[in-house]
Order: C-alpha cells, then structure tokens, then sequence
C-alpha cells in the first residue's frame, strides 16, 4: 500500500474531489474509510524494539506525529516502474490542475452523497 500526505497550500480542495481524480486518472485511491497501519493498535513500533525507525536518522520515526491520509491499494504497484512513474505522473497532474479542480462540482466525488 502506497500513502502520502495531501496537504493543499494555495488552492482548497477537499480529500475526496482529489482522491476523485487521481482515481479518474487510472490511479484507484481513497482517504476516507482506512485506518492506517502506523494508527493500528496492532502496529506497535518502538525505538527501543525497532531499529528501523532509527535507519539513517538522527532521530527515529515518531508515527505519533505521521498523517498520510491519501492510500492507493497494494496491487497498483505490482507493475513494473513505468506503472510506479505513472502514479507519480498523475498526482504531479491532479496536483497542478488544482484551480480546475477547485471549480468542479462537488458532487463529482464518489463520497460527497455519504
């Protein structure tokens, strides 16, 4: 599973009209309905037992402080990395359409009626 942050700067558009159109651009995503695996009860990563989070750090991952809310499923990336680069390629065009997208219709996103 790929998640990234979507933090919008100059320009407000919400999750959903995002996550709408990176799934318009073949890209299926979503944000709103799964809990993270770093938010997971189950997932309990401490400094102290998982060296990892120290890997090339100064100072190790605190998940605490993470917030990805934008996930695309694990079987998108078992392409190859042409299918990878295309994932880049679309939220690098979702995100520079933003103004545009700012103007749709609310409505568009598959969870505006929920």
């Amino acid at each position: 599973m790929l998640r990234f942050q979507y933090r919008p700067v100059e320009i407000e558009v919400s999750l959903d009209l995002f996550a709408a159109a990176l799934d318009a651009e073949g890209i299926p995503c979503d944000g709103r309905f799964y809990e993270a695996v770093y938010r997971s009860d189950l997932f309990h990563a401490e400094p102290e037992t998982s060296p990892q989070l120290y890997l090339k750090r100064a100072q190790p991952v605190d998940y605490t402080e993470v917030y990805c809310p934008v996930w695309v499923p694990q079987f998108v990336l078992l392409g190859d990395n042409g299918d990878v680069e295309d994932i880049g390629r679309a939220v690098a065009k979702v995100s520079r359409n933003l103004a545009d997208l700012a103007d749709t219709e609310p409505t568009l996103s598959r969870h505006s009626q929920e």
